[in-house]
């Protein structure tokens, strides 16, 4: 793995983890983004909540669709994120 690949594979772990991350505080996260008066505050808000710095990750919440909060798509996220980790553990 390139240190392109690498940076794109470590990029989409981090989403991968604040999606999952989500998924187990949904609740929270459901009442945050209606309580929030825009999408650009709702987004600072779920950035805030999980401490995470880049914006466009914190989009990746906004953006997940309800069909995708389903236990089924949990677990192909969670198993999506496991072989990332394999992957770039293997790089070293």
């Amino acid at each position: 793995m390139n240190a392109d690949e690498r940076e794109r594979a470590e990029s989409q772990l981090r989403i991968y983890d604040l999606l999952l991350g989500a998924m187990e505080r949904r609740q929270e996260v459901f009442d945050l983004v209606c309580s929030s008066d825009t999408p650009a505050q709702a987004k600072e808000r779920v950035r805030n909540l999980f401490g995470v710095s880049e914006p466009d990750i914190s989009q990746a919440v906004l953006d997940m669709q309800i069909r995708r909060w389903t236990c089924s798509e949990r677990k192909r996220i969670l198993d999506s994120a496991t072989e990332l980790r394999r992957e770039l553990g293997a790089s070293d």
